[in-house]
């Protein structure tokens, strides 16, 4: 067996998708959880496939102003295909983002700090 990381600790890692139009914002945010399994998506309809061949799904991440989709949207279709998925909304247009209208477990108000996003997501799904 080789050194390096055990695989039962890859597989109980929980899985996170985060959809951000945003690169910049998309990377730090995937850089700020690395004891998650991370996927990214730069806007809703990517987000759904790759949703689509992800084995679990344990954390929606979107923004809520995407172009095409919005972040409710996404969190809705995503939540017809995973019941049981969570889902954390964030967004600077803070006045249009409410989490009972939006489908949403939880939202944050960008700009927001690396531990409000660690601790939000622990909130919602628990460690790795």
């Amino acid at each position: 067996m080789t050194s390096g990381t055990p695989l039962a600790y890859i597989t109980d890692m929980k899985s996170v998708l985060i959809a951000d139009d945003d690169l910049s914002v998309l990377a730090l945010m995937a850089r700020a959880l690395p004891e998650y399994r991370i996927t990214t998506a730069r806007n809703g309809f990517e987000a759904l496939a790759l949703a689509s061949q992800l084995s679990d799904c344990d954390l929606l991440i979107t923004d809520y102003l995407m172009p095409m989709m919005t972040g409710d949207e996404l969190a809705g279709r995503l939540r017809a295909a995973r019941p049981t998925v969570k889902t954390l909304m964030i967004s600077s247009h803070t006045a249009f983002v409410d989490t009972k209208e939006c489908g949403t477990d939880a939202h944050l108000a960008k700009p927001f700090r690396r531990d409000e996003l660690r601790y939000a997501v622990a909130s919602l799904i628990g460690g790795s």
